[in-house]
């Protein structure tokens, strides 16, 4: 394929990018039209790019590139989008029909075909993935089991007043104040769970709890800590780090070199001797 015709090709598509970041709310007509001119034109252009393709190579050779059934996914999703926001009223700006546009966004992938980094880093993500993917089921089932824990522990047990004070289950229900993250279904437990496992201000999450229900709960937060954040996700960043060391087409060929679980232990040993210094530090002050 001609270098001056890929390269227009990413030129439109970068550009493309950019008009549907132009887009906001609230937004006048003129601008919307202009934008939707815009739009349609560049859909145009991508039609005429598949239809380039497909007569210079043919259906076979078209449909044995990734690339290209990806791509022609995403012409016939804007043509799809097209026909659709004409046939329902509404027309211009027309709400959930408006916003199918988006998916154009995914041709920014297409970049990864001359961006050679780019692709190796696609590529890593999706080895990655592969190999995470029984660790994310047992990272999930922990979750699951800490969740219906906490639910038993918790679940409209953690009760405050209008002052922040706790109080018990004598107090009037419509005068009771809920903490944000709370165990008392299991979205909100389930997201509770996450945001420890995250380490995202979880010891606020862990005051708010202890101080209603007694300090004995404080070690299912410090056990939930420990299991969530230095354990589970120190072994996913364990995981990911070994795939990013090597490049992908090389992993089956190199056998020698440091496992998952010696990364993970160099990590964790690191994160100790780190806090003994600075254990260290403080007694010397």
């Amino acid at each position: 394929m001609h270098d001056l015709f890929t390269f227009s090709m990413t030129i439109a598509i970068i550009f493309n990018t950019f008009v549907l970041a132009w887009d906001k709310h609230p937004i006048n007509y003129e601008t919307q039209s202009y934008l939707e001119f815009i739009n349609s034109l560049l859909t145009y252009i991508f039609i005429v790019e598949m239809v380039i393709k497909i007569a210079g190579m043919g259906i076979k050779e078209y449909l044995s590139d990734s690339f290209n059934i990806f791509d022609g996914s995403i012409v016939l999703f804007s043509i799809f989008e097209i026909i659709v926001s004409t046939i329902v009223p509404g027309g211009i700006g027309g709400g959930a029909i408006s916003s199918l546009r988006a998916v154009r966004l995914l041709r920014v992938f297409k970049l990864a075909r001359s961006w050679t980094s780019f692709r190796d880093l696609l590529a890593k993500m999706i080895v990655t993935i592969g190999d995470i993917k029984y660790f994310a089921a047992l990272m999930g089932l922990f979750m699951f089991i800490f969740t219906l824990l906490g639910m038993e522990l918790f679940a409209y047990k953690i009760r405050y007043n209008a002052d922040g004070n706790p109080v018990d289950e004598t107090y009037p229900e419509e005068d009771v104040e809920y903490p944000r993250l709370s165990f008392n279904y299991f979205g909100a437990g389930f997201t509770t769970i996450f945001v420890v496992f995250i380490g995202e201000d979880w010891n606020s999450v862990m005051y708010d709890h202890v101080r209603s229900a007694g300090w004995g709960f404080l070690l299912f937060f410090i056990m939930l800590f420990i299991v969530g954040n230095l354990i589970m996700l120190n072994l996913f960043l364990a995981i990911l780090l070994k795939n990013f060391e090597e490049p992908p087409e090389k992993e089956e060929e190199v056998e020698s070199g440091p496992s998952a679980f010696a990364i993970f232990k160099e990590m964790i040993v690191s994160k100790i001797a780190s806090c003994c210094i600075c254990c260290g530090k403080n007694n010397e002050k």
